[in-house]
């Protein structure tokens, strides 16, 4: 049985994000996001360049959840709603499929 992700509360509108942004304006909030993508990027390849460790796999997921935020955060900035980023994902979710069907 195939178990397909939802998008929960990701995306929801948060006050605690526009607190932020307001707080410290899109261009900061922008500027953080860029930050933390890469250290996503620099998270990731870690692991692909040296062993697994219990370490390394916590460091991920640790920017993996600071990725999601900025994500959450930039998406709230420029108006862009769950139902678009919803739409869009079943979109690539298919079309990765289609691909692997494909082979």
């Amino acid at each position: 049985m195939t178990v397909k992700p939802e998008l929960s509360d990701l995306f929801e509108t948060d006050d605690m994000y526009s607190e932020a942004i307001d707080l410290w304006g899109k261009r900061v909030q922008t500027a953080i996001a860029f930050e933390e993508f890469g250290e996503y990027i620099s998270a990731l390849g870690r692991l692909e360049r040296y062993d697994e460790t219990p370490e390394r796999l916590a460091a991920l997921v640790d920017e993996t959840a600071d990725v999601l935020i900025m994500l959450e955060q930039v998406a709230q900035m420029h108006k862009i709603t769950r139902d678009q980023i919803a739409a869009k994902y079943a979109e690539k979710r298919a079309q990765l499929s289609k691909r692997i069907s494909e082979g």
